[in-house]
């Protein structure tokens, strides 16, 4: 089975997220399933050492979450949400 990995889209290497998904590609590889790896800037160098068929994706825009459930509320918030969604799926498209 050909399976593509990713972790989350963003400015950081989201670490932990990132172990834990080389670490399931990694068990599926030794099974014999093709694995590639979508991967930022940030994190191509870390998963370098893990020899996966690395796909480079372009600087994402920072993800700013909601501080709290009043902010996702936030008419303001939303607005920018939604334009940091709109360029990722450009990117992605």
């Amino acid at each position: 089975m050909k399976v593509l990995c990713s972790t989350q889209f963003g400015s950081g290497t989201v670490l932990g997220q990132t172990m834990r998904v080389a670490a399931i590609a990694k068990a599926l590889e030794h099974k014999g399933h093709q694995i590639k790896f979508l991967a930022g800037e940030k994190l191509i160098p870390v998963l370098k050492d893990y020899q996966f068929d690395l796909l480079s994706l372009p600087q994402m825009p920072e993800i700013v979450f909601p501080k709290s459930p009043a902010e996702i509320e936030d008419p303001s918030y939303r607005e920018r949400a939604l334009v940091n969604i709109e360029k990722i799926l450009k990117i992605l498209t």
